[in-house]
């Protein structure tokens, strides 16, 4: 992780987005289709929003870039974020920035 006191995003060029839950699970951010969500997209962005504050125009959406896994019924997509962190939503207990190929559950 970057130096305490500097911006985890400014230190490398990838870094993927963490929550932890009060159950103290860390996973990508995530959620189920609401009946107001017309697609998949919609879902995506308001799941972010309620678990990192990370407002949709806050997002550069790689559209060419995501990963349908229809066998499990989940779906990943890739986006670069433009913002600092972010307020955190009753849900989530703590959220933040990890290289990708660094496990976070690993300390």
């Amino acid at each position: 992780m970057p130096e305490e006191g500097t911006d985890a995003a400014s230190e490398a060029s990838v870094y993927v987005c963490l929550v932890e839950s009060s159950s103290k699970k860390l996973s990508f951010p995530k959620g189920g289709k609401k009946f107001s969500d017309r697609t998949v997209l919609d879902c995506a962005y308001r799941e972010l929003l309620e678990e990192t504050g990370i407002r949709q125009d806050r997002l550069n959406l790689y559209t060419g870039l995501h990963l349908d896994e229809e066998r499990f019924g989940c779906r990943y997509i890739l986006a670069e974020v433009s913002c600092q962190r972010a307020d955190l939503d009753f849900e989530i207990t703590d959220s933040g920035w990890a290289p990708p190929h660094e496990d976070p559950t690993d300390k």
